[in-house]
């Protein structure tokens, strides 16, 4: 790995966004890809439902 791979591997911020389901009520967390941003679509992970809200991001 060359110097600027590592610096690059330093600086790289985590990215999580926390999301709540409007049918069912459960939260549950999604990790953002290096390669964009946060996806068009996020399935509840207890019911299925695709009716879900972003209530948190978090960087770190």
């Amino acid at each position: 790995m060359n110097l600027l791979d590592r610096v690059k591997e330093a600086l790289r911020v985590d990215e999580t966004v926390a999301w709540e389901c409007q049918e069912c009520g459960t939260v549950f967390t999604t990790a953002v890809p290096e390669s964009g941003g946060v996806p068009e679509t996020v399935a509840c992970e207890s019911c299925g439902s695709d009716d879900v809200a972003e209530i948190n991001r978090a960087y770190g």
